[in-house]
């Protein structure tokens, strides 16, 4: 069990630096003035982020099931559209 946490700890580190998400945080933080409005501000970022894993992982695994290839590619176009 330990070793599934630590490679998705991983993959989630590998995640966070892909184009799309630094573009995003620099977008966020770059109109910032202070130290603690930008930390802030990242904090509320991977807290959403977090709050997100939790309840579609915390579903999936309560149902017994997996995310289908079309639910996949759905999240995967509201996440385009969003940015």
């Amino acid at each position: 069990m330990t070793s599934i946490l630590v490679l998705g700890f991983l993959i989630g580190i590998r995640h966070a630096f892909e184009p799309d998400h630094l573009a995003a945080v620099t977008a966020m933080v770059s109109g910032k003035t202070s130290l603690r409005r930008t930390l802030r501000q990242g904090a509320v970022w991977g807290l959403g982020h977090t709050t997100t894993l939790f309840l579609v992982c915390g579903a999936v695994i309560y149902m017994e099931t997996a995310i289908s290839d079309f639910a996949a590619r759905m999240m995967e176009a509201t996440v385009g559209v969003l940015l």
